[in-house]
């Protein structure tokens, strides 16, 4: 954290990570919770697509910002952290409602593994793009670039179910 600090002017600071962890990680069991409690009452492909376009919307605030603080930094993680991880609930009820329960798990694991390797190479560009242009803002570019590609592809997810592997 004081890397990306450094890099965008933020002085120093001592802070503990651990605690900073947690509440990204109480915000993302919260998001997860609401998103699938949305899920059960409203459309699940708009509320994918929904979900896509907040989150490349909290990496254009953090771009937009005129003066980058920790303070901002927090507000940054606890926006994101609502949406990061509510992808999930809303994913698995679409592939329950299209593919069926009896492939869920092969499917999940499929989804799950393509976003490791995502992530992976994220961290690897995301390194890259840093180390080549001495600051995030390509990074955070980039990343709100993906998730509206990701929300215009949502909303493309059809709305019928076809039925492979259900459960009668």
């Amino acid at each position: 954290m004081n890397l990306i600090c450094a890099s965008e002017g933020i002085p120093r600071v001592n802070f503990n990570a651990d605690w900073y962890y947690g509440l990204l990680s109480a915000v993302n069991l919260g998001g997860m919770i609401l998103a699938g409690y949305l899920s059960d009452r409203v459309d699940k492909v708009f509320l994918l697509s929904s979900i896509y376009a907040l989150r490349a919307a909290t990496f254009v605030i953090l771009m937009m910002l005129p003066d980058l603080t920790i303070e901002w930094l927090f507000v940054f993680a606890v926006m994101f952290g609502v949406v990061d991880y509510s992808t999930v609930p809303v994913t698995a009820g679409l592939v329950a409602s299209h593919l069926g329960v009896k492939v869920m798990g092969v499917a999940m694991g499929l989804l799950s593994g393509g976003h490791a390797l995502g992530a992976a190479a994220g961290a690897f560009v995301g390194g890259y793009l840093f180390d080549g242009f001495g600051s995030y803002v390509y990074v955070w570019f980039t990343a709100s670039a993906l998730s509206a590609l990701a929300a215009v592809f949502a909303i493309y997810v059809p709305r019928e179910t076809i039925g492979l592997g259900k459960v009668a």
